[in-house]
């Protein structure tokens, strides 16, 4: 229930209101959640991967690609882009391990084609 809240908070705040959801209090809590798994995921890659300060930029372009990939809206279409994406830049990794992100991006465009909703196609285009 606590999601259709938060995406009908996004959609149309003011009818929330009326109804009786605190919206500016929803979205501070939905922000913090956000920061705090933010936050959780920094300490866990932390000590696996060297740090500095652009270390998220790398991750940003892989969760693009995905988004894009399985379709906005769409989880099990996200699911099915990361698990293809991950075995393409392992495969491109093994093979030709300079143009691996290439390899990504090529099949990114690739499916955009053939499929612009998506994998499953249930993302939307509006």
């Amino acid at each position: 229930d606590l999601g259709v809240v938060v995406r009908a908070a996004s959609a149309d705040s003011e009818m929330l209101e009326v109804m009786g959801i605190n919206t500016s209090r929803l979205f501070m809590w939905v922000f913090a959640l956000g920061s705090a798994l933010a936050a959780l995921g920094g300490v866990v890659a932390g000590p696996l991967l060297t740090v500095y300060p652009g270390m998220g930029v790398g991750i940003i372009i892989e969760a693009f690609v995905v988004l894009v990939l399985g379709g906005l809206g769409s989880l099990r279409g996200a699911i099915m882009a990361a698990a293809l994406v991950g075995q393409v830049q392992a495969l491109g990794a093994a093979v030709i391990s300079e143009y691996a992100l290439g390899i990504v991006f090529a099949m990114m465009a690739a499916i955009l084609l053939l499929r612009p909703r998506g994998l499953l196609g249930q993302g939307r285009l509006d």
